[in-house]
């Protein structure tokens, strides 16, 4: 079983997109009108990005 995060989730999770280093997890959190950011070797939040209403996808720029 693969941990990503230790945190429990406040919505519901529609995309991911992993950075192109694997550090960050970003998750599209439809429920909540957010993307939450993973800092995925500690498994614990980085950020919360309010983006509007029902996000149902992410992509991550290698920039």
């Amino acid at each position: 079983m693969l941990l990503i995060s230790r945190e429990r989730p406040r919505a519901r999770g529609e995309g991911l997109a992993a950075a192109p280093d694997h550090t960050f997890l970003s998750v599209a959190d439809t429920g909540a009108d957010t993307v939450t950011v993973i800092d995925i070797p500690t498994g614990t939040r980085h950020a919360t990005v309010p983006v509007g209403a029902q996000p149902e996808g992410v992509a991550v720029s290698p920039r």
